[in-house]
């Protein structure tokens, strides 16, 4: 699937500011394989291809949620040794 079409569903799920969309997207350009869905209560849900989650809020309230949300999928592909 092209980035730019998960990009749009992206907007669809979560309800990010401009600083946030834009992490959002450098988010699914370096883990394209991993999917994001928007939860029942409004939260952000990307999953892993192994099927781990990773869930963020939907609107997140400061600039560092993506940041950590970027390490917690590092770890979650086993990349960051922390």
């Amino acid at each position: 699937m092209p980035i730019n079409s998960k990009i749009s569903s992206v907007r669809k799920a979560a309800r990010f500011g401009a600083c946030g969309d834009r992490l959002l997207r450098q988010l699914l350009a370096e883990f394209p394989e991993w999917v994001v869905v928007r939860t029942g209560r409004g939260h952000v849900r990307l999953t892993s291809p192994s099927g781990r989650h990773v869930f963020i809020p939907g609107t997140p309230g400061d600039w560092r949620t993506l940041h950590n949300a970027r390490a917690q999928m590092r770890r979650a592909d086993g990349g960051d040794p922390k």
